[in-house]
């Protein structure tokens, strides 16, 4: 007894339609499937990728050395993405601060205010609750605020990780 032409061609139709649908689960489980954890280490050379914006304004900030980012005015902004929903972001960076003047980071709330943190040390981890924050388009909001900057006071800021936890 022997396969027909037909018998022949089912077999290969199901046999690829089964592997197209583990594959499809396979491929859906990698990008749904986020662990506990999410971060990012923004590459201060690049303003605008799919995974954040900023720092913005532009006209602001000018890049230095292929690792520096040099602080000109204040305010700066970025907006993050957000790919679910997370409980805390913790906002680590190094920056050099010249003369020592007052930083800090906020975080954009619900109501449109700031959720501000003073930056004490030049390397520096802060720690905010996603709760009452601002999520629109799944982008979140931070400033930093620098209000004693000037041309004789420079900040520069070596890098920036977000992490995200549950």
């Amino acid at each position: 007894m022997g396969f027909t032409a037909q018998q022949i061609r089912h077999y290969f139709f199901y046999f690829w339609l089964f592997l197209a649908i583990i594959l499809l689960f396979f491929l859906l489980n990698q990008n749904i499937k986020l662990g506990d954890k999410w971060s990012y280490d923004l590459d201060l050379s690049q303003v605008n990728t799919r995974d954040w914006y900023g720092a913005y304004p532009e006209t602001r900030t000018t890049y230095i050395k292929d690792k520096y980012l040099q602080v000109l005015a204040e305010p700066l902004y970025w907006q993050i993405y957000l790919p679910k929903k997370y409980k805390t972001v913790l906002w680590r960076a190094k920056i050099i601060n010249t003369n020592q003047q007052p930083v800090s980071i906020g975080l954009k709330q619900a109501d449109g205010s700031w959720e501000m943190q003073e930056v004490k040390t030049d390397q520096f981890t802060l720690e905010f609750a996603l709760k009452n924050a601002l999520i629109k388009n799944n982008r979140l909001e931070f400033i930093m605020s620098l209000p004693e900057i000037s041309t004789d006071k420079q900040i520069f800021i070596e890098n920036i990780n977000l992490e995200f936890n549950k």
